[in-house]
């Protein structure tokens, strides 16, 4: 069953997401991951709070087991300084 990770973002630091978004494919390539879409988020409906993130990535994998070895692969893992540099983040696994 395909997984998909969404990521809600803002942004901080604009350089620092080029280069984060620089390294990101060639991991997700590793886990056969792809991204599905990336984009402003337009709030239609929240019964609770809403997070303030104004931008939306989703990556699907073939399996959850892939995309939890992308996120906790040891590559990935070394971007965690620069991505938490770039943006402020929420990742949900959907699997």
């Amino acid at each position: 069953m395909p997984a998909l990770m969404l990521i809600e973002l803002t942004v901080k630091d604009a350089e620092k997401l080029k280069e984060y978004s620089a390294q990101t494919p060639a991991i997700l390539k590793k886990f056969n991951g792809e991204l599905l879409i990336k984009g402003k988020a337009t709030p239609v409906h929240a019964s609770t709070p809403a997070t303030n993130h104004d931008v939306v990535v989703i990556f699907q994998f073939p399996t959850r087991e892939d995309a939890l070895g992308w996120y906790q692969s040891p590559e990935y893992q070394q971007l965690l300084g620069v991505r938490d540099a770039a943006m402020d983040s929420v990742f949900k696994l959907v699997a």
